[in-house]
């Protein structure tokens, strides 16, 4: 008995959860205003203060503006890039909704961190280990799977179960 629960546990250990698979490959059949103002409210939620800057391409991408995560508030840019900005590491959210119906949301982050003496930030890319600059924080990936879980609350309902 003792052995199946700890098999139980490892194996719940691997991986997303369900709700997070989910999140990720879910695709919304609504109006792509519903979707756009969705995404929108979430990101606000989870990034007060910050403004969100829908761009002009085909598919709809929104961007946050930088986040001090040591500081937990948001940053302006005019700060972020002064000759001696706060320590610490800073986030910006990136996601990016389909052009077509049924609408896939992506979500992923712009991450760097500066300290004192530094020149310049340094900055964290995602990838894999032979291309990345710097392996990313693991609280990098919390972030985005929280928002992307966020979405996909906001926009269930116009999910199809699979």
């Amino acid at each position: 008995m003792v052995r199946n629960t700890w098999l139980l546990v490892a194996i719940l250990a691997c991986g997303p959860s369900a709700e997070l698979r989910r999140a990720r490959t879910a695709r919304y059949q609504t109006e792509r205003a519903v979707v756009l103002a969705a995404v929108g409210e979430v990101m606000a939620a989870h990034y007060p203060g910050v403004a969100l800057t829908p761009m002009p391409f085909e598919a709809s991408y929104f961007i946050s503006g930088w986040w001090w995560v040591d500081g937990e508030q948001p940053i302006s840019p005019d700060r972020l890039f002064a000759r001696d900005p706060p320590v610490g590491s800073f986030i910006r959210m990136h996601v990016a909704v389909s052009a077509a119906s049924p609408f896939a949301v992506d979500v992923f982050a712009e991450v760097e961190r500066y300290e004192h003496g530094w020149v310049t930030p340094m900055t964290y890319s995602p990838g894999s280990a032979e291309k990345q600059m710097r392996k990313r924080p693991a609280w990098v990936q919390d972030r985005i799977d929280d928002l992307d879980v966020a979405i996909d609350r906001a926009l269930r309902k116009y999910a199809p179960m699979r």
